[in-house]
């Protein structure tokens, strides 16, 4: 019985010792193999992380190839523009003319103009406007006046400086007169001017108006009529002329629209189309009144003993400014008798004056301002008031000398 149990004991013991052992060989292994997983994990990781970033590498490189490309291939459509661009334009040209008009527009300016333009001509002609084919190419392109020049080709690869008709052609549309007018086959813009004189030797002279005029219009015949005479008596009372001298143009100005437009504003339009120039500078011959106008006569109102003051000659200066023909100067000084008339009679208190003679009234640009500086009497005389405008100037009610801005 005993020795039974000391069996079992020992059964158990054993059994003890082995699960002992048993747990004790697992918790090894279990630590062997966390020290194992301690130290795998992280080569891992390293191995991953490098294999992400040489995916994103490549995965950049692949984007930067497919950027630079895509730039390349702008660049060179940019050099191709560029390089289509350099080479000129291909054109043909198509000139119609009327040979018969020696005064027309000249159109080889406008034909130069295009050769020096970056074209490459690979036909040109020029034909009579007359003939079948310009009347086809006037009808195709509706043609209103010739001169003209047609270009057809590579016509959207340069400036011509050409009205655009169509996207078939480039033309000179708006022919600049003289021109042959397609419909009636008439010249327009040959102007014919005539002068009429004033016959008085103070009067203005309107050359330089007229040599502006031949500069911009086509005068293609020019005449003078001296007054007094019988032809220039004639268009006076035809048109109603009140001041000389003065010029008639032809109906034909009215082509020259800048030119016209300004006129307008010097003249009248006849019913008959002719231009009258009315708005005659003075000095003028007045025909109603039989005289002269703008012959201006001046008085300068001095203070010999006002040494401080402005001196009073420095107003010619400025009626030379405004284009006033004096006729006579007399300086007064205000001891004088007549200068006390002066005195009495336009109310002067301040001294130096100038006093202008109603002629001055012809001059517009004068009236213009003179409101500013000084007064128009009664009996049409033209007195100086602004005084301190013009520096130190004699107070006679006070016997003061004054300072402007003083």
């Amino acid at each position: 019985m005993e020795k039974q149990h000391h069996e079992h004991h020992e059964q158990k013991e054993h059994h003890e010792q082995k699960e002992h052992h048993a747990q004790k060989e697992h918790h090894e292994q279990k630590e062997h193999h966390a020290q194992k997983e301690h130290h795998l994990p992280y080569k891992f990781k390293i191995k991953n992380l490098m294999t992400i970033l040489v995916a994103i590498l490549l995965i950049l490189a692949i984007f930067n190839l497919i950027q630079t490309t895509i730039l390349t291939n702008k660049v060179n459509e940019k050099i191709k523009i560029i390089e289509e661009k350099k080479k000129p334009a291909n054109i043909e040209m198509m000139s119609i003319v009327n040979s018969e008009c020696s005064s027309c527009f000249d159109i080889s300016s406008a034909v130069e103009s295009i050769r020096q333009k970056n074209v490459k001509i690979t036909n040109e002609r020029e034909i009579e406007f007359n003939s079948n084919e310009a009347k086809q190419l006037i009808a195709q392109y509706q043609i209103e006046r010739i001169p003209t020049v047609i270009v057809t080709g590579e016509i959207n690869k340069v400036d011509l400086g050409l009205n655009n008709q169509n996207d078939e052609a480039l033309l000179l549309k708006d022919t600049p007169p003289p021109y042959t007018d397609v419909k009636t086959g008439l010249i327009k813009g040959e102007v014919k001017l005539i002068y009429l004189k004033a016959g008085c030797e103070d009067c203005v002279e309107l050359s330089a108006i007229i040599q502006a005029l031949k500069d911009n219009v086509k005068i293609v015949d020019e005449k003078t009529y001296e007054f007094g005479s019988k032809e220039e008596n004639e268009l006076i009372k035809k048109y109603n002329i009140e001041k000389l001298p003065s010029f008639v143009l032809s109906e034909d100005i009215e082509e020259y629209k800048e030119i016209n437009a300004q006129l307008e504003s010097t003249g009248t339009k006849d019913p008959d189309g002719h231009y009258v120039f009315r708005e005659v500078f003075a000095p003028y011959y007045d025909l109603k009144k039989k005289k002269v106008e703008g012959l201006v006569k001046v008085i300068y109102l001095d203070d010999k003993e006002c040494t401080e003051c402005y001196n009073v000659e420095n107003h010619r200066d400025i009626l030379n400014r405004f284009g006033i023909k004096i006729s006579s100067e007399n300086k007064i000084d205000i001891s004088d008798n007549e200068a006390d008339y002066l005195i009495k009679e336009y109310k002067i208190e301040l001294v130096p004056a100038l006093i202008l003679s109603k002629d001055a009234g012809a001059y517009t640009s004068f009236k213009g301002v003179w409101d500013s500086v000084g007064t128009v009497e009664e009996d049409g005389t033209y007195v100086f008031r602004k005084v301190e405008v013009m520096g130190k100037y004699k107070n006679l009610i006070t016997n003061e000398i004054i300072s402007p801005g003083s």
